[in-house]
């Protein structure tokens, strides 16, 4: 069992306290702008839209950096990183200098470390355990997902009715700093990146060819091609209701953030 397996157990309680974390950020970041900033429709739009792209701008090359580099490194990278510049928002409100620009800024940047952090993760989770233990990991840390999403909406929502956004974020900061720790302390010896195929290595479109090479294999296998289709569609309609949900509900119906982080947990006990 991989509850006596210490390494994965590292990387359990990082993603688990990751997990819970974020969910006061998805809730926090949108509520600084709406009800701090009171920014238009548009800006608002706007933040959600620059969170989202950096997976569209980089996640094919970034799945080739991480092929060469060791995982390991890049996950705590992305942690701290992510972490630094969340706790920037509660600093800029204190010092009031905090704008919409900056919240477009962290949302570029945390979006950025976000991608690298899922793809090296997704990576390195095999690499700890033996193959025949990949299904019960990959249980506990979805059944963890499942768990911050039911119940980190509302421990948001009320966290954020009593010490306001703003430092609502900075719990989210902190949790990123408390996953890194988690995953510095594992001590398996990673395995040594592979090196790139002959065909490509002293090529000035290596990396090209390389991203050709994988979207070639994604397109071409049909499970594959299906759940990149289906995911590229969710996330799409996804993030379109799920903006227009919280402008709604905040000014429209006017709800407490309480009340919309009961709301967003009752929408996810599906999970």
């Amino acid at each position: 069992s991989l509850w006596h397996h210490p390494d994965f157990f590292k990387l359990w309680c990082a993603q688990t306290v990751s997990q819970f974390g974020t969910q006061m950020s998805l809730l926090a970041l949108p509520l600084v702008a709406v009800l701090l900033l009171n920014v238009t429709p548009l800006q608002f739009a706007v933040l959600g839209t620059i969170e989202f792209l950096p997976f569209v701008l980089i996640s094919l090359p970034a799945g080739v950096w991480v092929d060469r580099l060791p995982r390991r490194p890049i996950l705590i990278i992305g942690d701290l990183g992510r972490g630094i510049s969340l706790a920037s928002i509660p600093v800029a409100f204190l010092l009031d200098a905090l704008t919409i620009w900056h919240l477009y800024a962290v949302g570029f940047i945390n979006g950025v470390l976000t991608v690298f952090f899922d793809i090296a993760y997704q990576s390195y989770f095999p690499s700890l355990v033996e193959r025949e233990q990949i299904n019960e990991g990959n249980a506990k840390l979805e059944t963890s997902r499942s768990a911050a999403q039911i119940a980190g909406p509302g421990v948001a929502g009320g966290l954020i009715a009593v010490i306001g956004a703003p430092f609502a974020i900075l719990v989210d900061s902190l949790s990123f700093v408390g996953s890194a720790v988690c995953v510095f302390l594992i001590r398996k010896r990673e395995s040594a990146p592979e090196l790139q195929s002959d065909k490509y290595r002293g090529s000035r479109q290596d990396m090209r060819a390389e991203i050709g090479e994988g979207l070639r294999y994604v397109l071409g296998h049909r499970y594959l091609r299906n759940i990149a289709a289906c995911t590229g569609i969710s996330n799409f309609f996804g993030n379109i209701a799920f903006s227009i949900l919280l402008l709604y509900v905040a000014r429209e119906i006017r709800l407490s953030p309480g009340v919309i982080g009961v709301v967003l947990a009752v929408g996810n006990v599906g999970a």
